[in-house]
């Protein structure tokens, strides 16, 4: 028996084992010593997967039955984001679908076997690769990421999906303050209009760190009292949307002109949250900012927040910091240096 091994860190995750003495022939006998899950996909027979390889892909296309077939990739996109923004389990259903298709197609290739399935599999390489944009979910501030996607399959993106022109003409925006413009202007149904606020909007989220930062968390809420007011009322959803990301904006606007980075800006909220009586509003940004300063004074290598030391005297100096003003002292308590941390880091998380 030959065995050709997993490399993870060149991206190969399974190996190929060539058995020459038929012990395969026993496998099913020697499974049954284990319990179902232990030995669940352990093994699998090359012409089972090159028999189920077309299925997979049928499969996941079956998800996106119906999406306009012409040449226009925005209106198709639109199409996508209206499909699974508002069906977060198909949305689901389909990554799981469209990775059991890649490793699939990753263990075969160049198997000539795929030959006869390739157009149906780069079909729905773009698909993914279209709802991906929309929805904002790739890496590097949103933009279009070819890197995460397997060796062979790389190549095939590369093949059904024009990477430069695919950023020029379906561009995508975060908000700001020219964005419910920019969104009037675009084509698209009021659906297809909502579920790209609604994709923009969860992107902001992320990008903030999610439910590490208040202002995120705000955000997040706001947005979940909307779906609720849609399921509940049939309200007007795109109207909702658009009204919290002019708020939204707005705020944003008034942080940046404070001059403070968006982890000052998380550590504003925070301490307005817990300020005591007195504690005037240009005292709590001048805090922030002083906070801010600490952290970047110690995060000065790119896997700060991961290690313990770097915390640990982020933490101090912040303790420092609320203790050389008597009127921010009452902030020193074990809870809120612990929340002031996951603020600190919470957009490293994010690009980790």
């Amino acid at each position: 028996m030959r065995t050709n091994r997993p490399y993870p860190e060149k991206g190969k995750d399974r190996g190929v084992i060539v058995d020459y003495w038929g012990v395969f022939d026993r496998l099913q006998a020697a499974f049954a010593e284990f319990s179902l899950e232990d030995v669940e996909m352990a093994v699998l027979d090359l012409q089972s997967l090159k028999d189920s390889f077309p299925t997979l892909v049928a499969e996941a296309l079956a998800l996106v039955a119906g999406m306009p077939g012409n040449d226009d990739e925005y209106e198709q996109m639109m199409w996508l984001l209206r499909r699974f923004m508002g069906d977060k389990a198909a949305a689901e259903s389909f990554e799981q679908r469209f990775q059991a298709a890649q490793s699939a197609y990753e263990t075969l290739a160049p198997d000539p076997a795929l030959l006869p399935h390739l157009d149906d599999y780069r079909r729905l390489v773009r698909v993914r690769a279209l709802w991906r944009r929309g929805a904002r979910l790739d890496d590097r501030d949103s933009d279009f990421d070819i890197r995460e996607y397997r060796p062979h399959t790389h190549a095939l993106v590369q093949e059904a999906v024009a990477v430069e022109r695919l950023r020029r003409d379906l561009p995508i925006y975060r908000i700001d303050g020219q964005y419910l413009q920019r969104l009037e202007e675009a084509p698209g149904s009021p659906e297809e209009k909502a579920a790209e606020v609604e994709a923009a909007i969860e992107y902001e989220i992320r990008a903030r760190g999610g439910d590490k930062d208040p202002v995120a968390r705000s955000l997040a809420e706001r947005l979940e009292r909307i779906r609720r007011q849609k399921e509940e009322a049939d309200a007007d959803m795109l109207s909702l949307l658009e009204d919290l990301v002019g708020d939204w904006a707005a705020e944003k606007e008034a942080h940046e002109a404070l001059g403070l980075s968006e982890r000052a800006q998380g550590f504003l909220s925070l301490t307005r949250a817990q300020a005591p009586a007195g504690l005037g509003d240009d005292a709590l940004v001048d805090l922030a900012r002083r906070l801010d300063e600490a952290v970047a004074k110690h995060a000065t290598v790119s896997d700060w927040a991961e290690r313990d030391d770097v915390r640990r005297d982020i933490r101090g100096e912040a303790m420092r910091t609320l203790l050389a003003d008597e009127q921010t002292r009452s902030f020193v308590t074990p809870a809120f240096l612990d929340e002031l941390m996951t603020v600190a880091t919470a957009r490293e998380s994010t690009t980790a």
